[in-house]
């Protein structure tokens, strides 16, 4: 790819916030919007400022508003960039393409009350009882820009993130008629035991006798995750320093899937689902017998090994096809207030998903695989 191929622009934030004269006046959100509802990770207003940081519209989208400074710039600028740039050629019309498929869909901005929103497409329609979790990835979370004092200080936020790459910010799940949340303070403050039990419980809290149903989340996930991560590992046009991803999927939909078969090999099946089932349990036992070596902070690379990625897509596409219905799970990558043009590879963002997909891995083989 050419090294000066893809740069944000160096528009101002008061460009982005002028009226541009097709718009609409500025209207009060208390008459065509209403504030989010499930927001589980950060700020509920605008900084030095009574203004809701996200509102949700009537014709279902999502608004965020523009923050302060630089880092309002760079996310608008992020969002509006992979929506209009033109590829030179079929390498970046490809990943630029991809990459637009991990971001939730922009449709410009929105003026209320002299404000200016980021207009997104809300990944809550259709959701009912929705499990949301949101996580910081990578284990450089701090603006490389930052002051001394703060990059210092950040090391010492959350201790588990040497060993996982990622932190938990955010958490909302629906059990038994209750709704269970975690906000950031709370999930930065956890040990790595707890970071592994509350993962673990966020998958399989409704279905603690659906063995099955918690395979087909995990898997949904993993894929997804797989598919980002190979992106990651090719592109090398932008940075992202405290990114996050955001998984959201119905409690209730959920519920309600129906299993096409069970992935157990009997005199009921077809030679080729036998086959497949034998052929899942090869990858199931080079999984168990690699694990280890692919967590961040024993191995000796940031990278997956081919085999073991090809083995963990496998794995998640077996599960995936055991059912009927496929319900809606939403895997994304949001937050860009530190996005970066570069001509490297974002290491950090790799070993961020890199630990996530390994702790997804140990939840599924302990459900027992």
């Amino acid at each position: 790819m050419n090294d000066n191929s893809i740069h944000l622009s160096n528009q101002t934030l008061s460009e982005i916030c002028a009226c541009k004269k097709n718009e609409s006046k500025p209207r009060k959100y208390q008459c065509d919007f209403v504030p989010m509802k499930h927001q589980v990770a950060g700020h509920k207003i605008k900084r030095n400022t009574k203004q809701p940081a996200f509102l949700l519209t009537k014709c279902g989208k999502l608004l965020k508003v523009i923050q302060s400074y630089e880092r309002g710039i760079r996310e608008h600028q992020f969002y509006k960039f992979i929506n209009e740039y033109v590829a030179k050629n079929k390498e970046e019309k490809y990943l630029i393409k991809k990459l637009k498929t991990f971001v939730p869909g922009y449709y410009g901005t929105e003026r209320i009350q002299n404000y200016t929103y980021i207009k997104l497409e809300n990944l809550f329609t259709n959701i009912e009882e929705p499990n949301i979790l949101d996580l910081k990835i990578g284990p450089l979370l701090v603006d490389p820009k930052a002051n001394i004092y703060k990059i210092k200080r950040s090391r010492y936020k959350c201790d588990y993130l040497a060993y996982t790459g990622f932190q938990l910010i955010g958490m909302q799940m629906y059990a038994n008629d209750n709704v269970v949340k975690l906000d950031s303070k709370t999930g930065r403050a956890l040990s790595l035991t707890k970071v592994n039990q509350v993962l673990s419980q966020f998958f399989s809290i409704h279905h603690q006798q659906k063995i099955s149903i918690n395979k087909f989340i995990l898997s949904s996930v993993l894929s997804k995750l797989l598919d980002l991560y190979a992106w990651f590992s090719e592109q090398n046009f932008f940075s992202f320093v405290s990114a996050s991803i955001l998984i959201i999927f119905s409690s209730k939909q959920i519920s309600t899937i129906t299993e096409n078969f069970n992935g157990k090999a009997s005199n009921g099946y077809t030679s080729h689902q036998i086959s497949t089932y034998s052929n899942h349990q090869k990858n199931v036992s080079y999984i168990l017998e690699n694990f280890e070596n692919q967590s961040v902070h024993k191995s000796s690379t940031v990278y997956l090994n081919p085999k073991y990625f090809e083995s963990l897509s496998n794995i998640a596409q077996y599960y995936i096809q055991s059912f009927v219905q496929t319900p809606i799970v939403h895997v994304k990558l949001i937050d860009f207030a530190h996005a970066y043009h570069t001509n490297n590879l974002d290491i950090n963002s790799i070993i961020g998903i890199k630990g996530f997909i390994n702790s997804l891995v140990s939840i599924l083989l302990d459900i027992n695989c």
